[in-house]
């Protein structure tokens, strides 16, 4: 008790300095502190030190209240801001350390796994309750085949999901503030043989084709379901050939739109936020 009051004490601004830290780190992609782990000698200074501790402050205000430091951030301009960049401000801060844009950042991989079960319609949003199946002994061989959020997917020390393993989930054997963000390979072959992208897309394909009524309209409210956008023009002629070529192939309108929906699961705009 007595070192969780030392922790929480208005005497020591640590605590409330690294939260906010982090709060902000989830929400741009990096800290004001860009090493969330360490605030020490060893560690970066931080890019807005009165920032911080103005975020600091108010956190402790609001009784420690994290949703209301998030929406005070998210609130604000420089978080609304367009991930565009200027080649002026780029060349004077590349690295955009003084947030003259948001960042482009790349979805994490619970939830990566979320919006592929949003887009499907398959989402079990039940809150609460045990996220282990009954009656598991071990770890080992586990099925992961839940559709609830990812927030209840078991991380094992041994075992992770396929999808958390290639889309760098945090080793669940050490502590880690800020998770690698790496492209492989192995990403793009997931997304192009896993059988839960393949089911998910069919399960997609089969609500377009049952709920939309031409192929023109089906087309573009596959872009909205899936990427929250319209399509471009650019995009709409090559998926229309795309899907042209399935079709001229022999492959069923069900199959032709699967790899369709699949396609846009792939594609770097559906896992990246701008």
């Amino acid at each position: 008790r007595e070192l969780a009051e030392w922790i929480c004490s208005d005497e020591n601004p640590l605590a409330s300095r690294v939260l906010a830290n982090r709060v902000w780190h989830h929400l741009f992609g990096n800290g004001l502190v860009r090493t969330p782990d360490n605030f020490g000698y060893t560690g970066e200074r931080p890019t807005h030190p009165f920032l911080l501790d103005y975020l600091a402050v108010r956190l402790i205000d609001s009784g420690w209240s994290v949703k209301a430091l998030v929406r005070e951030v998210v609130h604000s301009e420089t978080y609304r801001l367009s991930s565009e960049r200027h080649v002026r401000a780029a060349e004077i801060d590349p690295d955009n350390r003084l947030l003259f844009r948001q960042n482009r950042r790349r979805l994490a991989a619970e939830q990566i796994r979320d919006a592929i079960l949003v887009s499907s319609g398959w989402l079990d949003r039940r809150i609460g309750g045990a996220s282990i199946a009954a009656g598991t002994k071990s770890e080992f061989g586990y099925a992961f085949t839940g559709y609830r959020r990812g927030v209840y997917v078991p991380v094992f020390r041994s075992t992770l999901s396929d999808l958390f393993e290639v889309f760098d989930v945090a080793d669940p054997n050490i502590v880690v503030g800020k998770r690698n963000v790496t492209t492989r390979a192995s990403q793009a072959l997931f997304m192009m043989n896993s059988p839960f992208i393949v089911e998910h897309a069919s399960h997609l394909a089969e609500e377009a084709l049952r709920t939309v009524s031409s192929d023109q309209k089906r087309m573009k409210w596959l872009y909205r379901r899936v990427l929250g956008r319209e399509a471009t023009e650019n995009e709409l002629v090559e998926t229309w050939r795309f899907f042209g070529e399935l079709q001229e192939s022999g492959a069923s309108s069900s199959d032709s739109w699967t790899l369709v929906s699949q396609a846009l699961f792939a594609c770097l705009d559906f896992r990246y936020i701008h």
